[in-house]
């Protein structure tokens, strides 16, 4: 059993955007942390600059049955309600089937990440 990530992203800034597609595939194992996206961020803390990796997208796969995982993200996702996302949602656990991409989007409102998991054998 596989996992396969397809990830892009999203502008409201742009009528004009178009998202980089990344696809990779993972293995498939209990209690391992996968970082799939991460950025180094900018800002001021007491006078100084100071650079930070953040983990945008992070998850465990908390269990594994024949047809389906179940995962826990590090960070809120909206999953998809109606072709909308949900800027208020605190879910974190999600379940992946066979045959039933999930669609994970960074809740946010005028650019975000959209990550795409999908069970492969």
């Amino acid at each position: 059993m596989k996992l396969m990530i397809k990830q892009s992203s999203w502008s409201g800034w742009s009528e004009d955007y178009k998202p980089k597609e990344i696809e990779r595939k993972y293995d498939v194992n209990l209690n391992k942390k996968y970082v799939i996206d991460s950025s180094t961020i900018s800002f001021m803390k007491d006078g100084n600059l100071v650079k930070e990796n953040r983990e945008i997208f992070s998850f465990d796969i908390i269990e594994i049955n024949e047809d389906n995982i179940k995962i826990r993200t590090y960070q809120p996702f909206s999953d998809g309600d109606n072709g909308r996302v949900n800027l208020l949602s605190n879910k974190k656990e999600f379940t992946i089937s066979y045959g039933q991409p999930l669609e994970l989007t960074t809740p946010t409102m005028d650019y975000g990440k959209i990550f795409i998991l999908s069970l492969i054998k």
